[in-house]
């Protein structure tokens, strides 16, 4: 075999195993880190704590999961996704942990809050 035609299959070979399928990536769901606490009693009469939506920059609210690579780069990992969006991962998980931590209050997760249209402030300026 000459040598161009050894370095030819081997490059071949290379190729072809750089276009092997990889794993697909592993999925991340967050959960509450708190144990229950035991004897919750009735939910009639309990204080209510009305949780607002978690708001995150558009980049990271996704199911991408972010690799910090220097100071001002980002890179999704290729093996591993969120299996939620993150703002609806977070807001369920601190959920969950406030309502293990405190049994006497009642958590709920309230409405994404829209501005109202139309309504914005007007300054005069005289000068």
């Amino acid at each position: 075999m000459t040598r161009l035609a050894r370095w030819s299959w081997l490059a071949g070979l290379l190729m072809l195993l750089g276009c092997s399928s990889s794993p697909p990536p592993s999925v991340y769901v967050l959960s509450a880190m708190a144990n229950p606490v035991p004897g919750a009693g009735s939910e009639a009469g309990r204080p209510v704590l009305d949780l607002k939506p978690v708001t995150l920059p558009d980049y990271l609210d996704t199911t991408d999961i972010f690799l910090r690579d220097g100071q001002n780069e980002l890179k999704s990992s290729r093996t591993g996704r969120w299996g939620e969006r993150l703002s609806v991962g977070i807001g369920r998980a601190l959920s969950e942990d406030l309502t293990a931590r405190m049994p006497g209050i009642e958590v709920v997760q309230g409405e994404p809050v829209e501005p109202a249209a139309g309504r914005h402030r007007r300054f005069r300026y005289s000068a």
